[in-house]
């Protein structure tokens, strides 16, 4: 590709310059013109591409001021800057800038207008920055003087922001503080063709019954594109996958009352990403969903989930939701790390809620069938490790690896699977039958 390079005190040029690898999304200037915003170096919170040059401009009404905050700014200290005009960037001076890892105070500008330039050199990266914004009055102006200037007089709304990078992030306004009232908040989330979103909070904490965030399956807001519930209160909304490449997300605030709000990122999945890897869930507890839960999963789909615990704890599940297609489409949860059918510990179909599933292992798997016809909402599920129960065999049997299972000892080594962790067809070169699996 040709590139414009300048050498320190001499001419510029075009020159060829060759490009191996993905070709990373370049910045596009953002406009900011809503009482609130939200905005993110390029890919965050992954890192940013190398070579970027991104301006993001905010404009607020006539008699009001903008106050900056970044919730997270690390860039590549001294190379990579983020400079904050008050202004444009040609009439706003020199501009504030900052470089590396900082907890940046929050900026205010003296007039209406304020312009954000960010910039990456071509080596070197970091996981960049997470910035909101929200309009102030000017000093001596009353809200209900400034309210008058809007089309709605009773609410001064967020102006849509449009998200269309790889991964971004998305706060209510002034996160972690609290939002204001009357707010409408729209954030409108767009990724390559063919490719699906995966929507994570990590807090979620809304004026319960009065302040809501709702979900919509691609850029319509229509009352069935809706995902799930309207959803308000304090919640652990975990992730939310959308069946297309388009998500909306809408955050609404009434007159009275407020909280602190809401923080979450967002990243584009490859189709056949969406189900998990096989990688294990590891760690003492988790969740785990059907791929773009609370949205249908695919037809035609086949996922397995592995949780491993400590060896000396044992695996419980519970179901939070479950609907799947009644007779056709399942999911079975098994005692160890395999689908054998032997060591099923359940097969569930339909709207009926399995709740409790526990496996004596540190190990279980979880198989989603689903066929060709209609899908149903998924499941969402959570696990937790308790304490392990050991079992002490008699003379004539054999222990598992794991520790919890006995099987007689002709059934070692006998060509079939017996333990779960398949250790009864392990070091079968000489086997002595009448021992018991306490000692091996």
């Amino acid at each position: 590709m040709w590139r414009l390079v300048c050498f320190a005190g001499l001419a510029c040029g075009l020159f060829s310059v060759p490009v191996s690898g993905r070709l990373k999304q370049a910045c596009r200037p953002v406009q900011l013109t809503g009482e609130t915003g939200t905005f993110t170096s390029p890919n965050y919170p992954d890192d940013y591409p190398n070579g970027q040059r991104c301006r993001y401009e905010i404009s607020v009404q006539r008699d009001q001021r903008i106050r900056l905050t970044f919730s997270d700014f690390n860039v590549e200290r001294g190379l990579d800057h983020v400079v904050v005009y008050d202004g444009d960037e040609k009439t706003g001076g020199e501009g504030q800038q900052y470089t590396g890892q900082l907890n940046v105070d929050p900026i205010e500008s003296t007039g209406n207008t304020m312009t954000v330039v960010f910039t990456s050199d071509r080596a070197g990266t970091a996981s960049g920055f997470n910035a909101s914004y929200v309009a102030l009055l000017e000093p001596g102006t009353t809200q209900s003087q400034s309210t008058k200037t809007h089309t709605n007089s009773e609410k001064v709304g967020c102006g849509p922001l449009l998200l269309t990078g790889e991964s971004g992030a998305l706060n209510s306004p002034n996160y972690p503080q609290d939002y204001p009232n009357n707010l409408t908040c729209r954030y409108g989330i767009v990724v390559g063709t063919g490719r699906r979103i995966r929507l994570t909070f990590s807090v979620f904490d809304l004026e319960r019954g009065s302040d809501f965030v709702d979900i919509y399956d691609g850029n319509s807001t229509d009352r069935q594109d809706r995902i799930g519930v309207r959803n308000t209160g304090e919640l652990n909304l975990g992730t939310v996958d959308s069946a297309g490449n388009a998500l909306t997300v809408v955050f609404t605030s009434d007159s009275a009352g407020t909280s602190s709000g809401f923080s979450a990122t967002y990243t584009a999945v490859d189709t056949e990403l969406a189900c998990p890897s096989r990688r294990p869930f590891l760690g003492d507890s988790g969740q785990l969903s059907s791929p773009f839960y609370p949205a249908p999963y695919r037809r035609d789909e086949r996922c397995r989930y592995r949780i491993r615990v400590d060896f000396s704890k044992s695996v419980r599940l519970e179901f939070v939701d479950f609907d799947l297609e009644e007779g056709f489409d399942f999911v079975e949860v098994f005692q160890g790390d395999t689908t054998n059918p032997k060591f099923s510990l359940g097969r569930y179909t339909g709207s009926s809620n399995p709740g409790v599933v526990a496996s004596a292992s540190h190990f279980m798997n979880i198989f989603l069938t689903s066929d060709r016809s209609i899908a149903g909402r998924g499941f969402n599920a959570t696990y937790t490790s308790v304490d392990k129960v050991f079992a002490t065999c008699t003379i004539g049997e054999f222990r598992c690896a794991d520790g919890v299972t006995c099987i007689r000892s002709w059934q070692r080594c006998n060509g079939e699977e017996d333990c779960s962790d398949r250790s009864d067809e392990r070091d079968c070169g000489s086997v002595d039958l009448m021992s018991t699996g306490n000692n091996v």
